[in-house]
């Protein structure tokens, strides 16, 4: 088909080929069961003959008088579907039937690129050492624990000895603190308290302290 038609008139064109291409084909698949069948019936044995191209012609001439304009009919199908094929109805079929070449080759394009970014993540993993897989031998437990730990009431004038310890105050308004001994001078005591996964420092003087507590290990 020229190039210089408009694209309308061209697609229009490509589709009537297209449909011209469907007709013979279907026109010589009709002609061509009309072989077989009458094949069959005239003996199992023509009637497998006759399912094979080209050999199938052997056995034509016994059955040419039942099947009327059948083989003529079929000759016009194919040949009318080849014409109309390559006159242009493969080009309707392309564009619209076919997935393009652009297309598939940006697929390919995106899975070499997914393949070749899990190939770097996997390089870019450290690697881990093997499990341990023989069997260690199972101490048992103790019936009763080594130790345990207590609060045990200490006087306020050994605060400065407390430092880097764990210890639990009671304040004059009968708040509650405990957490790390950091620091502790004349005028007053730095405690480290952890209270929601947060650390924070508090700056309490030694004389609203009511009550002092230090955590000892009792066996």
């Amino acid at each position: 088909m020229g190039s210089g038609l408009p694209r309308n008139i061209l697609i229009f064109m490509s589709l009537l080929l297209f449909i011209l291409t469907v007709i013979g084909l279907l026109t010589f698949l009709f002609a061509y069961l009309t072989l077989v069948i009458a094949s069959f019936k005239h003996h199992t044995v023509t009637g497998l003959i006759s399912l094979i191209p080209g050999i199938n012609l052997v056995v034509l001439p016994t059955i040419l008088g039942k099947t009327g304009k059948a083989f003529p009919v079929s000759i016009l199908g194919i040949g009318i579907a080849l014409i109309a094929w390559y006159a242009g109805g493969h080009q309707y079929f392309d564009n619209y039937f076919k997935p393009s070449t652009s297309l598939v080759e940006q697929s390919v394009t995106k899975i070499n690129e997914t393949a070749s970014d899990e190939a770097n993540s996997i390089d870019a993993k450290p690697h881990q050492a093997p499990p341990i897989t023989h069997k260690t031998k199972e101490l048992p437990l103790p019936s009763k624990p080594l130790y345990y730990l207590v609060y045990t009431k200490v006087n306020i004038s050994e605060l400065n000895k407390l430092t880097d310890q764990h210890i639990r105050i009671k304040l004059i308004d009968d708040r509650e603190l405990e957490g790390k001994n950091i620091k502790t001078t004349e005028t007053s005591l730095l405690l480290e308290t952890y209270t929601n996964d947060t650390t924070q420092v508090i700056q309490i003087s030694p004389k609203h302290i009511k009550v002092l507590e230090k955590l000892e290990k009792k066996s």
